[in-house]
């Protein structure tokens, strides 16, 4: 129950096990600062669970019952993902050779769309290996040790290609 400026925090252990006073805070700003500490808790729980777990989305269900893998990138790491690479020079090609106009844009996305060669995309897939290969290996994102390992002209040693 709200009383005042008092927000109630029960049983969350972050917050403490007594009401906590915001003074400053409107009575509207507490309501919902109480209700998204419940629903990000719930949330967490719920994730949690067993069922939750070991349930596929239905898309990952289909795509499999015919046969196929289905292999998820993480979260937040589109650097392991060769087509933002390629979208990246596609959009760069579109930006400088746009007229900005919907009619100039109906003709340059599939020049810019063509105008990566398979050379390059397969660059971005090897850099994309590299990437991983240095998370397999415990490096961090923006370590000394991650930026030589993705260095196209680091020094292979033998021992690599084994």
């Amino acid at each position: 129950m709200l009383n005042g400026n008092v927000l109630p925090v029960r049983s969350y252990p972050l917050l403490a096990q007594k009401s906590v006073r915001y003074p400053s805070l409107s009575l509207k700003i507490q309501l919902l600062m109480w209700f998204i500490i419940i629903a990000c808790c719930a949330r967490r729980i719920l994730s949690l669970q067993y069922d939750f777990l070991n349930q596929k989305g239905k898309l990952q269900e289909m795509i499999e019952a015919t046969g196929h893998t289905v292999l998820f990138y993480p979260k937040f790491h589109c650097e392991l993902n060769w087509i933002e690479y390629y979208w990246g020079q596609v959009k760069r090609y579109t930006r400088d050779n746009c007229e900005y106009n919907y009619e100039g844009l109906k003709t340059i996305i599939p020049q810019a769309l063509s105008s990566v060669k398979p050379t390059t995309i397969s660059l971005f897939y090897a850099r994309t290996q590299r990437i991983m290969e240095a998370y397999h290996n415990g490096l961090t994102y923006g370590s000394t040790g991650y930026h030589e390992y993705l260095s196209h002209r680091r020094v292979r040693h033998l021992e690599d290609d084994f």
